[in-house]
């Protein structure tokens, strides 16, 4: 969630320091509102820091992804990146950087939509390896964070292009 909208440092940065305050779920909810939302202020986004407070307060556990359904703030980007990234998880995680390297290598057209579309999320599923998945997804995020960033020819070739040709 610290991730939404937010350059990877920055949040790198408050995720640091909220981790050595709160070091595991039950702290965190039992800290006071105030004290989560100052911590999480250089995020920016009130809504946002309103959705992580409400998150950690309606989380009981979390010990399955499953344990995610339904918490206010956290929707389908949210809990495939917990799914591939804390439980190790088979999972694309698609955001709008993620649909920009994919609509360049395999040449389609996107929109804002395109993100949530269920039809795009079962393309980007049928495209991850195998194994490492969660190295992967980081990659495929990490390399289009740069909005500059060029999709060259080499970079095109490991993509896996056999699986599947083109979005429908």
């Amino acid at each position: 969630m610290m991730l939404q909208r937010t350059r990877a440092g920055q949040a790198e940065k408050v995720w640091n320091a909220f981790m050595e305050r709160y070091p595991n779920l039950e702290a965190a909810r039992t800290a006071p509102p105030e004290d989560l939302a100052e911590l999480l202020r250089p995020l920016g986004l009130q809504w946002r820091i309103r959705n992580i407070i409400g998150a950690i307060r309606s989380l009981e556990r979390l010990e399955t992804p499953d344990d995610l359904r339904g918490v206010p703030g956290i929707g389908h980007y949210v809990e495939s990146a917990v799914r591939c990234f804390a439980f190790g998880e088979r999972v694309p995680v698609v955001d709008a950087n993620v649909v920009r390297f994919y609509s360049l290598v395999f040449k389609f057209p996107v929109d804002d939509r395109t993100r949530r579309d269920p039809a795009f999320h079962a393309f980007a599923a049928s495209l991850l390896p195998d194994v490492r998945c969660k190295e992967y997804n980081w990659g495929l995020i990490d390399l289009m964070a740069n909005k500059k960033a060029e999709v060259s020819s080499e970079i095109v070739s490991i993509v896996p292009r056999s699986k599947s040709q083109k979005h429908d």
